[in-house]
């Protein structure tokens, strides 16, 4: 063993002792303070990344297979430290897939240039004896096979990286819908549910609330397609819009945010009026407009007064919920207001469809609301 091996034994042997007994330590103050949320596993597979690359180095013979096994046991001690930390933390969106595709094209592409450098090898080594020319076109073989290595690499890496990107961009354009609903209606429920406005002036004799949320559909996709100053203007035409209707139903707007709305109403009857006028006013403008707006609305009514905790923790949850099934242009009821309003025959309303609705137990019967007919009494 020579003089650097020795060293490098020693300095694996000192960090192997420190990580041990340090992390003894750590795990039995763990087990002696309640035994919870498994933190030690941080330090300790996180030190042990680097405990590992020491023992490599330490005994993975010198040669060309030392360079490679190095970077295997890096990348593969990174990415289990990454697995852990996505599975202790919940286990959700496996975000760690990407460092790890990463890494796997990392270690194949030098496992493929150590085969091409050992084929360059045997092939420069067939005959010690040739004369010169032979010499030469051993010299230009090894270096087009390392040119080829690089290249090989280098295609590998960028297929790699298209690849990534695309599937990101794939997710993104899926979940676009989705993810601008927690930026607006969501956020809107979020902000009421812990500033909890009071509401009692606002509800009916009986102390119920009718709740509407509306938004519109593709927001972000608008605006990035229009940019800022564009969109930003037909932000304000469609909050226009929304305040002039609920204006003229005598409803009270609780919460905005971006294109996000919620708004009170002491009637069920009075808030379907208010979404099926914006509706209607919509329609009309989209049939002038370069861009069209599409709203999505959503209502549910409940208890306000006597079950105040219920309300903000239910109700306005699942009115946000109802919200999120509908489609650009629909009204989606739950089938609490439809018991309240049907009975008048002023409103018509399609078959009925369950869903689930995040957050909430069970299926859930909503209801679309037809708003393109003769326009509903407003006696």
């Amino acid at each position: 063993m020579g003089r650097r091996n020795r060293l490098r034994t020693k300095v694996f042997v000192a960090h192997a002792v420190q990580w041990a007994t340090l992390n003894a330590v750590l795990i039995v103050i763990w087990a002696f303070t309640g035994a919870g949320f498994p933190w030690f596993l941080f330090p300790l597979v996180g030190w042990g990344i680097f405990v590992a690359i020491h023992a490599v180095k330490a005994f993975v013979p010198p040669g060309r297979h030392h360079s490679f096994v190095v970077s295997a046991v890096y990348h593969g001690s990174v990415n289990l430290f990454l697995i852990m930390t996505w599975a202790i933390t919940g286990a959700g969106f496996p975000w760690f897939v990407f460092p790890l595709a990463a890494s796997i094209a990392i270690v194949v592409s030098r496992a493929v240039g150590l085969v091409l450098d050992h084929d360059g090898d045997e092939h420069a080594g067939d005959d010690h004896d040739d004369d010169q020319p032979r010499d030469h076109d051993r010299r230009r073989d090894r270096a087009d096979l390392r040119a080829y290595r690089r290249k090989v690499q280098h295609d590998l890496g960028r297929e790699l990286k298209r690849n990534i990107e695309r599937n990101i961009e794939r997710n993104i354009e899926r979940g676009l819908d989705r993810g601008r609903t927690l930026l607006s209606v969501d956020k809107v429920a979020s902000d009421v549910q812990a500033e909890r406005p009071d509401l009692h002036l606002h509800a009916a004799p009986d102390g119920t609330i009718t709740v509407l949320f509306s938004d519109i559909e593709g927001f972000t996709a608008l605006n990035e397609r229009l940019g800022d100053r564009r969109a930003y203007e037909l932000l304000r035409h469609h909050q226009s819009v929304v305040r002039q209707q609920v204006a003229a139903q005598g409803g009270f707007e609780v919460k905005s945010n971006g294109d996000g709305f919620m708004v009170a109403f002491p009637s069920a009857r009075r808030a379907l009026l208010c979404a099926i006028g914006i509706q209607r006013a919509f329609a009309h403008d989209n049939q002038s407009s370069e861009e069209p707006i599409r709203v999505r609305i959503g209502l549910h009514t409940g208890e306000a007064i006597r079950e105040a905790d219920d309300f903000f923790g239910r109700t306005v949850i699942m009115a946000a919920r109802v919200t999120a099934q509908a489609d650009g242009g629909e009204i989606l009821v739950s089938s609490l207001v439809r018991e309240l309003t049907a009975s008048s025959g002023d409103f018509e309303f399609e078959d009925g469809r369950d869903v689930e609705l995040k957050g909430l137990s069970g299926l859930h019967r909503v209801y679309p609301v037809t708003w393109t007919d003769a326009p509903a009494r407003t006696r």
